[in-house]
Protein backbone atom coordinates (compact mmCIF):
# COMPACT_ATOMS: atom_id res chain seq x y z
CA UNK A 1 0.00 0.00 0.00
CA UNK A 2 1.27 3.27 -0.68
CA UNK A 3 1.20 5.86 1.55
CA UNK A 4 -2.01 8.33 1.12
CA UNK A 5 -2.39 11.81 2.38
CA UNK A 6 -5.69 12.40 4.10
CA UNK A 7 -6.22 15.92 5.37
CA UNK A 8 -4.52 16.32 8.70
CA UNK A 9 -3.29 12.43 8.07
CA UNK A 10 -1.40 9.93 6.41
CA UNK A 11 -2.82 6.59 5.39
CA UNK A 12 0.24 3.62 5.75
CA UNK A 13 -0.16 0.50 6.01
CA UNK A 14 -0.25 0.38 9.96
CA UNK A 15 -2.80 2.87 9.85
CA UNK A 16 -3.38 6.33 10.22
CA UNK A 17 -0.38 8.57 11.24
CA UNK A 18 -1.10 12.28 12.67
CA UNK A 19 0.31 14.95 10.37
CA UNK A 20 -0.51 17.83 12.60
CA UNK A 21 -3.52 18.24 14.88
CA UNK A 22 -3.07 22.44 14.89
CA UNK A 23 -6.38 23.04 12.91
CA UNK A 24 -8.67 20.53 14.48
CA UNK A 25 -10.89 21.92 16.74
CA UNK A 26 -11.15 19.77 19.54
CA UNK A 27 -13.08 19.63 23.14
CA UNK A 28 -9.91 19.42 25.11
CA UNK A 29 -6.60 21.23 25.33
CA UNK A 30 -3.49 20.73 23.88
CA UNK A 31 -1.05 19.69 27.18
CA UNK A 32 2.42 19.45 26.77
CA UNK A 33 4.13 16.50 25.32
CA UNK A 34 6.93 16.99 28.73
CA UNK A 35 3.54 16.67 31.08
CA UNK A 36 3.81 12.95 29.62
CA UNK A 37 6.00 10.58 31.70
CA UNK A 38 6.69 7.25 32.73
CA UNK A 39 5.41 8.16 36.15
CA UNK A 40 2.09 8.81 34.81
CA UNK A 41 1.64 6.22 32.29
CA UNK A 42 -0.86 3.81 32.84
CA UNK A 43 -0.62 0.27 30.57
CA UNK A 44 -3.79 -1.15 32.19
CA UNK A 45 -6.30 1.60 30.97
CA UNK A 46 -9.24 -0.50 30.84
CA UNK A 47 -8.88 -1.11 34.34
CA UNK A 48 -8.57 2.45 35.40
CA UNK A 49 -11.56 3.23 32.94
CA UNK A 50 -13.71 0.77 34.42
CA UNK A 51 -14.10 -1.54 31.90
CA UNK A 52 -13.38 -5.66 31.54
CA UNK A 53 -10.81 -5.95 29.15
CA UNK A 54 -11.50 -7.50 26.27
CA UNK A 55 -15.09 -7.46 26.65
CA UNK A 56 -15.66 -3.37 26.33
CA UNK A 57 -17.73 -2.14 23.18
CA UNK A 58 -16.20 0.89 21.30
CA UNK A 59 -18.94 3.25 22.56
CA UNK A 60 -18.03 2.11 26.15
CA UNK A 61 -14.71 2.88 25.85
CA UNK A 62 -15.48 6.24 24.01
CA UNK A 63 -17.61 7.40 26.78
CA UNK A 64 -15.04 6.83 29.29
CA UNK A 65 -12.32 8.50 27.65
CA UNK A 66 -14.78 11.39 27.44
CA UNK A 67 -15.56 11.18 31.00
CA UNK A 68 -11.74 11.26 32.58
CA UNK A 69 -9.76 13.57 29.63
CA UNK A 70 -8.29 16.83 30.53
CA UNK A 71 -5.79 16.67 27.93
CA UNK A 72 -3.84 15.13 25.11
CA UNK A 73 -0.92 15.70 22.44
CA UNK A 74 0.14 14.11 19.53
CA UNK A 75 1.65 10.43 20.17
CA UNK A 76 4.74 11.79 18.32
CA UNK A 77 5.88 14.22 20.20
CA UNK A 78 5.96 12.09 23.30
CA UNK A 79 9.32 11.92 24.91
CA UNK A 80 8.79 8.23 26.01
CA UNK A 81 6.72 5.79 24.52
CA UNK A 82 6.39 7.73 21.22
CA UNK A 83 4.01 6.46 18.97
CA UNK A 84 3.02 7.88 15.35
CA UNK A 85 -0.24 5.84 15.13
CA UNK A 86 -1.51 7.30 18.45
CA UNK A 87 -2.80 10.02 20.33
CA UNK A 88 -1.71 10.93 24.15
CA UNK A 89 -4.49 11.96 26.74
CA UNK A 90 -4.08 12.56 29.64
CA UNK A 91 -6.63 11.57 32.48
CA UNK A 92 -7.63 12.59 35.86
CA UNK A 93 -9.30 9.93 38.00
CA UNK A 94 -9.73 10.27 41.88
CA UNK A 95 -7.43 12.93 41.77
CA UNK A 96 -4.23 11.37 39.78
CA UNK A 97 -3.00 12.51 36.49
CA UNK A 98 -2.26 9.56 34.29
CA UNK A 99 -2.12 8.67 30.89
CA UNK A 100 -2.33 6.20 27.90
CA UNK A 101 -2.59 6.19 24.08
CA UNK A 102 -5.49 6.57 22.01
CA UNK A 103 -5.96 5.09 18.89
CA UNK A 104 -6.31 8.04 16.78
CA UNK A 105 -9.66 7.30 15.23
CA UNK A 106 -11.00 7.13 18.83
CA UNK A 107 -9.84 10.41 20.15
CA UNK A 108 -11.46 12.09 16.77
CA UNK A 109 -15.19 10.38 17.76
CA UNK A 110 -14.15 11.73 21.27
CA UNK A 111 -12.95 15.21 21.20
CA UNK A 112 -13.38 16.33 17.30
CA UNK A 113 -16.66 19.07 18.21
CA UNK A 114 -17.83 18.47 14.27
CA UNK A 115 -18.00 14.74 15.14
CA UNK A 116 -19.23 14.39 18.47
CA UNK A 117 -22.30 12.74 18.76
CA UNK A 118 -24.31 10.92 21.90
CA UNK A 119 -22.83 7.31 22.18
CA UNK A 120 -25.31 4.77 23.19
Amino acid sequence: MKERRIGLFRQTKRGLQVNDMSSVDVTIPRIPSVRFTEKRYEENYWDVLGLVKGSYTESQYIKAIQKYAVGYTEGHKLPIRPSIYQMAVMYEINGEKLWFHCGVYQFLRAFEKKSIQTVG
